[in-house]
């Protein structure tokens, strides 16, 4: 079974997007969200990731779509980015274990380095284009 993991693209109000850095990995700039662990349910590990990485509580609205990550000769991935407008007084609380950086970004000036996801997940979110699966290529 390829891996599997659950992202939340959290836009509010000001059409801005919730990114964070974690402190392991690569340190690339991310959606809230992380690895779906045995038996869970997917919406239940974004919901779980929220609130690790965050301390937040939403309500997940659609799936935006299934991006299946391949290439740079690692196992392939696949990443359900689900979409959530947050509440206007939504307070974040970063784990500082965990998360190096948050922040709300304008989506047509992100920070760099991104994990692969975003960019195609962003657009498909503009566009209105819901409910399918990927294939996004690994960059570096």
């Amino acid at each position: 079974m390829t891996p599997q993991a659950a992202g939340v693209l959290l836009i509010n109000a000001q059409n801005q997007v919730l990114l964070v850095r974690h402190n392991y990995g690569q340190r690339r700039y991310s959606l809230p969200g992380g690895a779906v662990e045995p038996s869970e349910a997917i919406t239940d590990a974004a919901l779980r990731e929220l609130q690790e990485e965050l301390g937040i509580q939403v309500a997940l609205e659609r799936l935006v779509d299934i991006y299946r990550t391949v290439g740079m000769n690692k196992p392939e991935r696949d990443v359900f980015v689900f979409l959530a407008h947050p509440p206007a007084s939504l307070a974040f609380q970063a784990d500082p274990l965990e998360v190096a950086e948050v922040g709300w970004f304008d989506p047509h000036h992100l920070p760099s380095p991104l994990t692969n996801e975003i960019k195609a997940a962003l657009q498909d979110h503009l566009e209105g284009q819901y409910g399918s699966m990927k294939t996004i290529e690994r960059e570096n």
